[in-house]
């Protein structure tokens, strides 16, 4: 079976390098739209969450939070602070001691959620047009994942005490740096899955290229889809791009996929039932349901995306040839 699924990837590969080379034009062009979405949408949403929180854990700021809401507090920070956030924030807290790697295994999938600025003002301005319709979207996958979390013992989740001393401004610095790396790491697998299925949309159909999308990556499943239920659907599942991203950061515990893809298709379903329920006691007060009718059009101010793309870049090369490891 091993030697199969070797096969298999080695055939893929090959298929990914033959694209690359019949469709580089293509290719460039999703690339560059990739590394400006990057840099003026997941960037500057996920370095700042990730940062702050990576600080207030580190330092212990966090531990000032009465222990029998610190479980729900940290739901809260992973429902605002994007994707592999709550990943993240779960493998801080089993590394220090505060939770059980069993109880992060078990919390992790009503942990993850896309962030509020890239629902509400990319997925809800930028193609829908409607930023009550970025708003629904996101309340209904933070209910979804609240239904969830409860279900999982989340409420009753025991919390350890621990002393933790440090010095603020190391753990300021190193949190910074580390956070840098991170959202750099995340980026890149963004503009690699969403560069190739862009790529693959000149060969395939295009509601083949949305299943693909579906499945894969969300951020072109969204701007290909032009129905905010798909859509919904596909920012509660978050892709495999995004699960990719979840298990770099799970490294104190173990990420059960099974487990975990079941969570999501069960957020998936109930993000989808609690919109339509929205719609149905609060009818939407626009027509506008996608402001892409002729492809994807995406305008950004100047050079910005190729510039912070480009400092984090250096940054996270900085780190690399200063790491003693």
């Amino acid at each position: 079976m091993k030697k199969v699924y070797k096969t298999f990837l080695i055939f893929a590969f090959m298929a990914l390098i033959l694209l690359s080379i019949t469709y580089s034009k293509e290719l460039k062009k999703a690339g560059i739209e990739a590394l400006l979405i990057s840099g003026n949408s997941v960037i500057p949403s996920l370095f700042p969450a990730i940062s702050i929180i990576s600080i207030m854990i580190n330092s212990g700021l966090i531990f000032s939070v009465n222990k029998r809401i610190l479980p729900i507090f940290l739901f809260v920070l992973s429902q605002v602070s994007g994707y592999p956030t709550g990943s993240q924030i779960l493998n801080i807290a089993v590394k220090m001691g505060i939770l059980e790697k069993q109880v992060a295994e078990k919390l992790l999938p009503s942990m993850i959620c896309s962030g509020p600025a890239f629902v509400i003002s990319f997925v809800g301005c930028n193609i829908f047009n409607s930023q009550e319709i970025g708003i629904r979207l996101y309340i209904s996958m933070v209910l979804a994942n609240l239904i969830i979390f409860i279900s999982s013992g989340g409420l009753s989740v025991k919390i350890k005490e621990v002393y933790i001393k440090t010095e603020l401004k190391n753990t300021f610095l190193s949190s910074v740096l580390l956070s840098s790396e991170s959202v750099m790491k995340i980026s890149v697998i963004f503009i690699f899955f969403y560069t190739f299925i862009k790529g693959l949309g000149t060969l395939l159909s295009k509601k083949i290229n949305l299943i693909i999308a579906l499945i894969f990556e969300v951020t072109g499943c969204a701007v290909l889809s032009k129905n905010m239920y798909l859509t919904c659907a596909a920012l509660a599942w978050g892709g495999i791009c995004v699960h990719l991203q979840i298990k770099s950061f799970a490294e104190k515990y173990a990420l059960k996929y099974f487990h975990f893809a079941v969570c999501r298709i069960i957020a998936l379903l109930l993000s989808c039932l609690l919109l339509k329920l929205s719609t149905i006691i609060y009818p939407l007060t626009t027509d506008v349901f996608s402001n892409m009718q002729n492809g994807t059009e995406l305008s950004f101010g100047g050079n910005i995306g190729y510039v912070i793309v480009f400092a984090l870049t250096i940054v996270t090369l900085l780190i690399s040839v200063t790491n003693k490891k």
